[in-house]
C-alpha cells in the first residue's frame, strides 16, 4: 500500500469505499474506515501512536491535495482524493436503498443532532439510528455507557468525529466492543453539514483550495494549521525523502 512519511494511505475511489462498506456490512465484518490529510500527517510525524492507529484501519482516504503532493515528492501515486464530506453524501442514497442504519457520534449535541436531521433531509429514507455528543468521557462509566447506547441502537456505521488524535485512538481502543460493522472517522464532518462551519462549494474543494477556503472564513481557528503547517509538513516531508529527518519513533 502507499505509504506517506509512514502513513498507509489507500486513496480509494468513492465506488471502492462503497463496496468495502457493503462487503463488510453483508459479511458481519468490522472495518475501520479513517483519513489522512495534511495536518494528520504532521501530527503523525510528531505522534507515532496516532500514526500506529491510523496504520491499524483497513482503510485510509487520500483527504486533500496535499498529501497527493506530499506522495508525489516521494515517488507515490495517489490516484483518488475524497473527503467525508463527498464521500458520505454521495452513498446517502445507497444506504436509504439498503437500509443500512447510522449512527452519529461527535461535535456538540445540536451539532449532531443538526447534521444527523440535514443527512436524513438530503436522503430520504436513511435511518439514524441514534445521536450522541462528542463530549462525554472516552474512558471509564461513560464510556461504556455510550458504546452499549451504540450497540443496543442495531446501527450498522458509525460516524465518529472528534477531530484528530482523539477520535482515532477512541476508535482502535473500542472497536472491539463496539457491535457496529463499520466505523468511520470525519474530523469536522458534523460541523460542515450542520453547516456550523462554512465549506466552499465543490468547484472549490476539487481545485485543491478548500484550505484558503477555511483560512479565510475561520481564520482563528485554522490559522496555525495552514500557515505554519503546511510549509512544515512540506520541509519535513522533503527532509524524510533526502534521509535528513524521520518521524518520531
Amino acid at each position: 500500500m502507499p505509504d506517506v512519511i509512514g502513513v498507509r494511505v489507500d486513496a480509494p475511489s468513492e465506488n471502492e469505499i462503497a463496496r468495502a462498506i457493503h462487503q463488510s456490512i453483508q459479511s458481519n465484518r468490522r472495518i475501520a474506515i479513517g483519513y489522512a490529510n495534511a495536518h494528520t500527517l504532521n501530527q503523525c510525524w510528531d505522534n507515532p501512536l496516532l500514526r500506529a492507529d491510523l496504520n491499524a484501519f483497513q482503510m485510509v482516504t487520500c483527504d486533500g491535495f496535499g498529501v497527493r503532493l506530499l506522495g508525489f515528492l516521494l515517488g507515490v501515486t495517489l490516484a483518488n482524493r475524497t473527503t467525508m464530506p463527498d464521500w458520505a453524501d454521495a452513498l446517502g442514497g445507497e444506504w436509504a436503498e439498503r437500509g443500512y442504519k447510522i449512527f452519529w457520534l461527535g461535535g456538540q449535541e445540536s451539532i449532531a443532532e443538526r447534521a444527523s436531521q440535514r443527512f436524513s433531509q438530503k436522503h430520504a429514507g436513511v435511518k439514524i439510528a441514534g445521536v450522541y455528543h462528542g463530549y462525554f468521557g472516552k474512558t471509564g462509566a461513560e464510556n461504556e455507557r455510550v458504546i452499549a447506547q451504540i450497540n443496543a441502537s442495531g446501527a450498522d456505521i458509525l460516524l465518529v468525529c472528534f477531530g484528530s488524535p482523539i477520535q482515532e485512538r477512541w476508535v482502535i481502543e473500542n472497536r472491539n466492543a463496539l457491535q457496529v460493522n463499520v466505523i468511520a472517522t470525519g474530523g469536522a464532518y458534523f460541523d460542515f453539514l450542520a453547516e456550523a462551519l462554512p465549506r466552499a462549494p465543490r468547484w472549490v474543494t476539487d481545485n485543491g483550495l478548500e484550505w484558503l477556503s477555511r483560512l479565510l472564513t475561520h481564520p482563528r481557528h485554522v490559522w496555525k494549521r495552514y500557515i505554519i503547517g503546511l510549509p512544515q509538513i512540506l520541509i519535513r516531508t522533503l527532509a524524510h525523502r533526502w534521509g535528513w529527518a524521520k518521524p518520531k519513533a
